[in-house]
């Protein structure tokens, strides 16, 4: 993207800019002036250009015990256990039945060498090369329904298992005896050909050395998980096999690119996980990273996310309930927003684009066919809206009666309107600001809020170089 077409004498504040198209993914360039003393030049490839590097899904691998599926491998290499051992993931129950997370423990006991799983408490199950079984308990107890918890658990060098739940006390349990061999495949979400699980599994690991205690914390990540990526080169030394598990549906890849999981029957669908990764196409888009901060990102917490397409690329929004959560851009001000969409119809009313409890951006309104907003109390339906890939400017402008205005690929649509000054300091992307309706259906590209109203110069300027971006001909 050549920022450069506009670089120049523009000295306004950038609030947030989320770019879908070069940068492959929700970049938000924020809390910058353009201009003066901090003029941004155009963006280096070193960093500025990464692509997908902002928008993040966390999916996870959603079992369901009554759908008797699971994924499975061939347990060659480090999978088949030896001397110091450890296998974790992060663990999210639906139900508190027995269940299987991942091992390899079919119904005989010569397909039987080690079981992470859950009864009562999550325990780590093992046979030895004497055909013994040990198993070891955390003391943690009981994991809660719908809560993530890490659990990670093995065999040491010198000849104990043990068991850990985030980050907390290692339980032990004597095996002097190294594992037993066995033919089992690795299995997940299964085992002894049932105990299906009924959970849901993220970032899922077995490694051929057992993490120090720093490295166990790390992997923990004060409850937020890590994905592959985010280990260090010494930390991934001893991993092999990483399953990040954040596929739609069918085999998930080992990031170590040794041992894919295929299903072993039924289907496995994702749903949403802790530890966040790249989007890929038709990921569900969970956190639209931000620039500026935190603060202004955009978060999936009330309602259903919507759906990356890497073709564009662009957040896909379903208009039943698909909605971002987006905070904290200002309070009651004037403000330029832009916005790249492409909607599904031009038809019907309350599409909301941008939404809080006194300012709504839209591209339907409440009179059908119409594109405006909703301000001080009331609707304003400034023109007819239309079903095709464009760039929609708001010039929320309240220096006069009527000199609000709104643009479409940089031309002005209806008349000048009313404007009150309103916040954006609690809002919603995709819905209306309680995100419980008025969905917007189809997609949103790109977007940029200014907090404050651009010259004709400075809004013509972006306006072209988003059309350039996107291929819109006016």
């Amino acid at each position: 993207m050549n920022h450069g077409k506009f670089r120049h004498n523009c000295a306004f504040t950038l609030l947030a800019w989320c770019v879908l198209a070069s940068l492959s993914w929700g970049q938000i360039i924020g809390g910058n002036v353009w201009g003066g003393g901090n003029v941004i030049a155009k963006a280096q490839p070193a960093g500025w250009w990464q692509a997908k590097a902002n928008a993040y899904t966390d999916a996870a691998a959603q079992l369901v015990a009554v759908d008797a599926a699971w994924l499975e491998t061939a347990a060659t290499g480090g999978l088949a256990a030896s001397g110091a051992f450890e296998i974790g993931c992060w663990v999210n129950l639906d139900s508190s039945g027995t269940q299987g997370i991942a091992g390899r423990w079919g119904g005989s006991s010569s397909l039987q060498q080690y079981l992470l799983y859950y009864s009562s408490a999550p325990k780590f199950l093992v046979r030895d090369t004497d055909n013994s079984t040990a198993t070891v308990e955390a003391t943690f107890g009981s994991l809660s329904v719908g809560t993530w918890y890490f659990i990670r658990a093995g065999r040491t060098a010198g000849g104990a298992l043990f068991i850990q739940v985030n980050d907390g006390t290692v339980d032990t349990q004597a095996m002097p005896k190294d594992f037993r061999t066995s033919s089992q495949d690795f299995e997940v979400g299964r085992y002894a050909g049932g105990n299906y699980g009924d959970c849901r599994l993220d970032s899922l690991y077995v490694k051929s050395a057992v993490s120090t205690s720093a490295e166990a914390t790390a992997l923990y990540n004060a409850g937020a998980g890590v994905i592959f990526v985010d280990l260090s080169a010494s930390e991934k030394a001893n991993i092999e096999a990483w399953w990040d598990l954040h596929e739609a549906s069918g085999s998930r890849a080992d990031q170590t690119t040794n041992h894919d999981l295929a299903l072993g029957a039924g289907a496995i669908v994702n749903g949403a996980g802790i530890a966040r990764g790249v989007c890929v196409d038709t990921d569900g888009l969970s956190y639209w990273a931000a620039r500026t901060g935190s603060a202004t990102a955009a978060i999936e917490t009330i309602a259903k996310r919507p759906e990356w397409s890497s073709a564009e690329p662009a957040a896909v929004f379903d208009g039943v309930d698909d909605c971002l959560d987006l905070s904290n851009l200002g309070e009651a001000g004037d403000w330029t927003v832009f916005v790249v969409i492409d909607p599904t119809a031009a038809t019907g009313t309350d599409e909301i684009l941008f939404g809080q409890s006194t300012l709504y951006l839209a591209h339907l309104t409440d009179t059908a066919g119409k594109v405006g907003l909703y301000n001080d109390g009331g609707w304003i339906s400034v023109a007819d809206a239309t079903a095709d890939l464009q760039v929609l400017t708001y010039a929320l402008d309240s220096s006069a009666a009527t000199s609000g205005k709104l643009y479409r690929n940089g031309t002005q649509i209806g008349s000048n309107f009313s404007y009150v000054q309103s916040a954006l300091d609690v809002a919603n992307l995709g819905a209306n600001g309680s995100g419980d309706g008025s969905f917007y259906d189809g997609e949103i590209r790109e977007w940029l809020v200014a907090p404050s109203v651009l010259s004709a110069a400075h809004r013509s300027a972006i306006e072209t170089t988003l059309m350039n971006q996107h291929g819109i001909i006016p």
